[in-house]
């Protein structure tokens, strides 16, 4: 009798503690097992110049001519091969395009020569997620090619700088007006300084 009176008083007491919690947040961006994949993204709200991702521009050097007309568009998340010198720690680089401001990515972007977006100028209300869909690269990439000079792309404050570039991993980008010197990732592509094209 007493093993089932301790059994019934554990049961009651879970059972309590329980419904004194509160409904679960789910983050919809993380999963047990980890498959890399495309980041939807709404269907752009600007007119963007060239051909669609699906003729292939993307891959190869007429890149600057990519359009995002649809989610499935963007750049999947990919391993690079042990050998590309452009890879950033292990996974293809992504190149980014702008799909236009939309609320929760309103902030400036910061364009190269060729026009195309390098880094972003942090606005009010936005949100990291929101932000790599507008440019089309994947959430974890964009955290790890912010992650020295700020503690990733999570953390949004209004002015901040986010980078766009895998080279300029160790030249753009600052968190609340704070430049980080955090550790980089291996291997990275060739470094430029700053923001030029």
């Amino acid at each position: 009798m007493g093993r089932a009176l301790n059994a019934l008083a554990i049961a009651l007491i879970l059972a309590g503690l329980t419904a004194c919690t509160g409904t679960p947040i789910v983050d919809s961006t993380s999963s047990a097992e980890f498959t890399p994949t495309t980041t939807p993204t709404p269907s752009p709200t600007s007119p963007m110049r060239g051909n669609s991702i699906d003729n292939g521009k993307c891959d190869g050097p007429d890149w600057s001519e990519c359009v995002i007309t649809s989610p499935e568009d963007c750049h999947p998340w990919e391993f690079a091969a042990p050998d590309d010198p452009e890879a950033v720690s292990g996974w293809k680089q992504q190149i980014a395009v702008d799909g236009g401001a939309r609320e929760f990515a309103m902030g400036e972007p910061i364009l190269d020569q060729g026009g195309v977006p390098v880094a972003y100028i942090v606005a009010e209300g936005d949100v990291a997620h929101v932000v790599s869909e507008r440019f089309c690269v994947n959430l974890g990439y964009l955290n790890n090619i912010n992650g020295v000079r700020r503690h990733g792309a999570m953390m949004l404050f209004v002015g901040d700088t986010l980078n766009l570039d895998a080279h300029t991993i160790l030249t753009v980008g600052d968190e609340n007006g704070v430049v980080y010197d955090n550790s980089p990732p291996s291997p990275i592509p060739p470094q430029r300084e700053g923001l030029s094209g």
